[in-house]
């Protein structure tokens, strides 16, 4: 799952292997990486995806 979605973004299987285990569980990830984040700001997966700055 990691690398699909790696390949689909264009992005390190390394932050996609943590993106990957938020799907599975059916949470979100939180990330300080803008590169990352903005990867994904089209991708259906942004969903799980949280900006560290934006947590209570």
């Amino acid at each position: 799952m990691a690398l699909t979605i790696a390949v689909r973004v264009e992005q390190a299987v390394y932050d996609c292997v943590y993106l990957s285990l938020a799907v599975i569980n059916k949470c979100q990830m939180v990330t300080a990486d803008r590169r990352f984040y903005n990867a994904l700001t089209s991708d259906m997966l942004f969903a799980h995806l949280c900006w560290v700055e934006d947590l209570p």
